[in-house]
């Protein structure tokens, strides 16, 4: 379990809040576009029930651009969600598939991915004070063998950003919902500008593990083609 590392002299030390916005939205800067494919699973409530596996590929145009295809054996036509300024659009292609993915973790991903793709300091803040974050409240705590920066209410249950305090990537994200949704961004990849993107993310709904994201194949590309990140 993470603990907590600030003290009240340490606590004058601690950078602006915004400071660290600016450094984590360098993380994958603006004008980026990324491709990559990978497994997505579905963690089952109890240990012995089978879990639900689909690959997908993923495409990013950063600020603010995503294009999730999700496919799996037994449903050939498989299922789009695209994100547009945090909108959601979700294609009817496969309506059995969509059904098992169900609508929980499509609205998530605005706000999954916001801490790489918010266009400015701005509208990073205010979705993460959207999700019940306190952006002015900062502190230092463990995760895993790294120091990071929280950003957000200390308390136990509340909403946090944690961010690494060296290279500020992106470490959990907590998010306010009637069950708790909880982030890992795991295994950073390094791509070949520099920029870096989590090769493994873990969402936990209520404390319990819930979906696994593995990213197998990442890369850059110079660009998408126009409506790209648009149904037809």
């Amino acid at each position: 379990m993470p603990f907590a590392l600030s003290s009240s002299p340490a606590s004058a030390y601690l950078p602006p809040p915004e400071r660290i916005l600016a450094k984590t939205l360098k993380t994958l800067p603006s004008g980026t576009f990324l491709q990559a494919r990978g497994n997505l699973e579905f963690i089952p409530p109890e240990p012995s029930a089978p879990g639900i596996v689909v690959s997908f590929r993923f495409y990013l145009a950063i600020p603010n651009q995503i294009r999730f295809e999700l496919f799996a054996p037994a449903y050939a036509k498989g299922l789009t969600i695209v994100v547009i300024k945090s909108n959601l659009l979700l294609s009817a292609k496969d309506p059995e598939l969509a059904g098992v993915i169900g609508q929980d973790l499509p609205n998530l991903f605005p706000a999954l991915f916001s801490p790489f793709i918010s266009e400015g300091i701005k509208a990073l803040r205010i979705g993460l004070e959207t999700q019940g974050l306190d952006v002015a409240q900062i502190g230092l705590e463990h995760f895993e063998r790294e120091i990071v920066y929280r950003i957000g209410n200390p308390e136990t249950g509340r909403p946090g950003f944690w961010v690494n305090k060296d290279n500020f990537f992106p470490r959990r994200l907590e998010l306010s919902r009637e069950k708790p949704i909880r982030i890992d961004y795991l295994k950073y990849r390094f791509l070949e500008n520099s920029s870096a993107w989590p090769a493994e993310i873990d969402l936990y709904s209520g404390g319990k593990p819930w979906v696994q994201i593995r990213f197998y194949s990442i890369q850059l590309v110079p660009a998408f083609p126009p409506g790209f990140f648009s149904f037809k």
